[in-house]
């Protein structure tokens, strides 16, 4: 069965979005939602979709619609997924998925009541490159992991007017980058029992780069540094007492996999395949037409478990960036 989709939003990911699903045989594009016509009509019209609007009540009632891709800043996914569902719509929201924990409750109680599917949209959870990491770490490739660490640096211009840097719309970099590191911890060990986190660089009334620490049972650490002012590469890495597996940018197109044996120095690198979204939508596929309501890889219970660490988080960073402000001139 065919995937016909709705999208909301305009930016970016929505149009990268659109022209992945051009070139999956499963799905197709059947109309792009924005509060602004002329962008809607305007994306229609270069990427040929068929439809455009401005009316969300029209546009989440065509019943061609089969599934709604979320692609609107952070502060605006609880209105458009609920709606969406409550429009008999099964979901694919970008991350991370709310801004309040008391929504992920809501949104999977209105979803397990409706047989509707949702799921966040964390590509890298499905790419070959990360399945094959967490395959290493069960096989015991690197012995008892010790060590996570995660470092994603996106240097902008921050002098330019973004969403990113815009606190009305979620914005900040723990928001944009830290979900993906919280995520592969989860789906790579399992929920910390604690976690710390600090604030270095504040403006906007954002933070600009964050450290987050999460600490599990026995000797186990993760470290996750986002910034949007370091131009310092983007990389990851687990340390095992056996071993270390390294990776690098696969955002980027750096889609390789580097495994050191610490006993006797000895070095494999495979290299996989960028799919990027195509990973995720052919999972999405594959659940949405076997009437699951969360994916089996990467349950909408795991996004809760997220979800609830993200917002505990979240309110300590926007405490750090309110005293910040009171305190500068």
């Amino acid at each position: 069965m065919t995937i016909n989709w709705g999208v909301i939003g305009t930016g970016y990911m929505a149009n990268i979005f659109i022209q992945t699903v051009s070139d999956l045989k499963r799905h197709s594009i059947e109309s792009v939602y924005s509060r602004e016509f002329l962008k809607s009509d305007q994306l229609s019209n270069k990427l040929k979709i068929k439809k455009s609007s401005n009316d969300i009540e029209i546009f989440l009632k065509n019943p061609a619609i089969d599934a709604v891709y979320i692609a609107t800043p952070l502060t605006t996914h609880f209105d458009y997924a609920r709606l969406s569902l409550l429009n008999n719509k099964s979901i694919l929201c970008e991350k991370p998925l709310f801004s309040d924990y008391s929504n992920y409750i809501e949104i999977k109680k209105i979803a397990t009541e409706n047989n509707l599917f949702v799921m966040e949209g964390i590509w890298p959870l499905y790419i070959p490159l990360i399945k094959f990491i967490k395959n290493k770490i069960t096989e015991g490739k690197i012995g008892k992991p010790l060590l996570y660490y995660s470092e994603m640096n996106r240097k902008y211009d921050l002098s330019i007017k973004n969403r990113i840097i815009d606190k009305d719309l979620g914005g900040g970099a723990f928001n944009e980058m830290s979900v993906y590191g919280v995520a592969l911890s989860q789906f790579f060990f399992s929920k910390p029992e604690k976690f710390s986190v600090m604030s270095k660089k504040i403006a906007f009334g954002v933070d600009l780069e964050s450290v987050v620490h999460l600490s599990y049972k026995g000797e186990l650490k993760t470290e996750i540094k986002c910034s949007f002012v370091s131009s310092d590469p983007t990389y990851s890495k687990i340390v095992g007492d056996k071993g270390i597996i390294e990776w690098g940018d696969y955002m980027k197109g750096e889609n390789f996999v580097k495994i050191i044996n610490t006993n006797n120095n000895e070095v494999e690198i495979h290299y996989f395949e960028n799919m990027r979204l195509e990973s995720m939508l052919n999972f999405f596929d594959t659940e949405f037409n076997s009437a699951k309501n969360s994916s089996r890889l990467y349950s909408y219970d795991n996004s809760i478990l997220i979800g609830e660490i993200m917002c505990d988080i979240r309110k300590k960073i926007n405490k750090s960036v309110s005293s910040y402000e009171k305190e500068s001139p």
